[in-house]
């Protein structure tokens, strides 16, 4: 739930504008990665909190984890200028959430897993 709160905090508050759709460059880790152009970036942190609700309710919980890790990994290596170890710690965790597999909450979603 904090997840998806973080990510529509930066719709709401701007930071998306200011951080990532304003500047005309970006400190990335890597050069080759683009900035999704247009309305993208509001697009894809909207889609991102989806994708943390989703986990957080145990609703599609391998695909909404493994994009969710792609996602946020993306915009974390959009802009070195904003490294926070925390979101590291995130793209980390996120990556380890498919692992956890066996737990959701809505085994009619993923049949394979169950409660037992």
């Amino acid at each position: 739930m904090l997840l998806a709160v973080e990510s529509w905090g930066y719709l709401l508050s701007g930071a998306v504008k200011r951080n990532f759709v304003d500047p005309e460059f970006l400190f990335g880790f890597f050069s080759f990665l683009p900035r999704w152009s247009g309305n993208g970036m509001y697009w894809h942190f909207a889609a991102q909190g989806i994708l943390a609700l989703m986990i957080a309710l145990g609703l599609f919980y391998r695909a909404s984890a493994a994009l969710f890790c792609v996602g946020f990994t993306y915009v974390f290596l959009l802009d070195e200028a904003l490294y926070l170890n925390h979101f590291y710690l995130i793209c980390l965790m996120s990556f380890l959430l498919n692992i956890n597999a066996r737990t959701v909450f809505d085994p009619r979603f993923t049949p394979m897993c169950s409660l037992h």
